[in-house]
């Protein structure tokens, strides 16, 4: 193995074993789509534990983003619209929210609340 093989091979092994260190710092907060298929109305939303844990943890720090990852496909860009439909007419400000997809499962939407330069 030449030296430029394993320099690359020791920033690979460092990097993973990094991952889970950075994302381990991250509270995730989980929507089931079984949950969001339910009715909406107001309540039933500022009273879900993971929304409300968000938008709480969101409200404490005014340097604070909303990431919302949801499943790719074209059904995850409806849930995550109407989702941040909701937040905006609940009082989150628009621009504090970011989507992305990327969920870990199909089966549920994700919120993490990062300081504003976090990727």
């Amino acid at each position: 193995m030449n030296d430029r093989m394993l320099k690359k091979t020791l920033v690979l092994l460092v990097l993973l074993l990094l991952a889970p260190v950075v994302s381990a710092q991250e509270t995730v907060y989980t929507v089931s789509a079984e949950e969001w298929a339910r009715p909406h109305r107001g309540i039933a939303l500022v009273t879900h534990p993971g929304l409300r844990a968000a938008v709480a943890e969101l409200d404490a720090a005014p340097d604070r983003r909303l990431l919302i990852r949801y499943p790719g496909g074209e059904a995850g860009m409806l849930w995550v619209a109407q989702l941040r439909s909701w937040l905006v007419a609940l009082g989150i400000p628009s621009e504090v929210i970011d989507a992305e997809p990327g969920a870990a499962t199909p089966e549920n939407i994700e919120l993490v609340v990062r300081e504003k330069g976090a990727l």
